[in-house]
């Protein structure tokens, strides 16, 4: 078996198993193929807080576009639920929006390293319990990713993120999957 069929193997075996106890802000942006340079995605993500019992999930849209063979810049609009779980009083439930700005290397053409940084834009967290802009969180993330092309056109795929709330000073891990498509 080559080294990195054992490393495809490997990242599929530890993203499944993290998908069951990790939300992301950062993700691999959609890929294309040598045709087209843009790409629009879709994703739904799943995580867990490291500093406090939470986990959150969501999905956002992307939005990429192919600098260079190895570059790629996105641009991403993500919505997430997250849920801390409290002993003595109902658990806490905040939805919010989150605009990211990423850059994407290509290790290879399947594998990429992204990195990014998100601005909270809107959330439910005030007293009455409505969504309202704001200017919220600010965080930033680290994901390796790897896509499958399904065509021309179509990719689908799958990252493992760690990311760091800067505002909140917090650190979460999560699981994406994405669906891209090439113009």
């Amino acid at each position: 078996m080559s080294y990195f069929m054992v490393l495809r193997v490997s990242f599929a075996a530890l993203g499944l198993a993290m998908f069951a106890v990790a939300d992301a802000q950062i993700s691999t942006p959609p890929r294309t193929t040598a045709d087209y340079v843009n790409a629009l995605g879709v994703g739904l993500s799943y995580g867990e807080q490291n500093d406090k019992d939470a986990d959150f999930w969501g999905w956002s849209a992307d939005y990429s576009r192919w600098l260079s063979r190895r570059w790629v810049l996105g641009l991403t609009l993500a919505w997430d639920e997250e849920t801390e779980r409290r002993i003595a009083q109902p658990d806490k439930v905040v939805r919010s929006y989150t605009v990211i700005g990423q850059v994407s290397y290509n290790l290879t053409p399947q594998f990429s390293l992204t990195t990014g940084l998100g601005q909270e834009i809107a959330a439910d967290d005030n007293a009455s319990g409505t969504m309202k802009f704001k200017n919220g969180d600010v965080s930033t993330g680290l994901a390796l990713g790897y896509t499958w092309p399904l065509s021309t056109r179509n990719s689908l795929g799958m990252s493992l993120a760690y990311e760091y709330n800067i505002s909140e000073s917090e650190t979460s891990i999560s699981v994406d999957v994405t669906f891209g498509w090439s113009f």
